[in-house]
C-alpha cells in the first residue's frame, strides 16, 4: 500500500520561520530553526536558533532526512 511509505513524525509547535532579506542581488529566502526536533536544508541540520539561506531547488525538511 503506497501510504505505508510515509512515516508520521512530530514537529514542534513553532518549528521554523521562513523570511526574506533584501540584498544587492534581490530578495533572498532564509529559514531559521526554532524546533527541538531539527529543521534541515538539503539534509543539513540548520541548528536551534540558526538560519540558512534556502536557495532555488533546495529541499526543506521538518524531520530528519533519514526518516524520509
Amino acid at each position: 500500500h503506497p501510504a505505508s511509505r510515509y512515516k508520521f513524525l512530530m514537529t514542534s509547535k513553532k518549528h521554523c520561520c521562513v523570511f526574506l532579506r533584501s540584498s544587492a542581488r534581490g530578495p533572498r529566502v532564509f529559514v531559521q530553526d526554532a524546533s527541538a526536533n531539527g529543521t534541515f536544508i538539503n539534509a543539513v541540520l540548520i541548528g536551534p536558533g540558526e538560519c540558512l539561506e534556502l536557495r532555488d531547488g533546495a529541499e526543506l525538511s521538518l524531520a530528519s532526512p533519514a526518516w524520509a
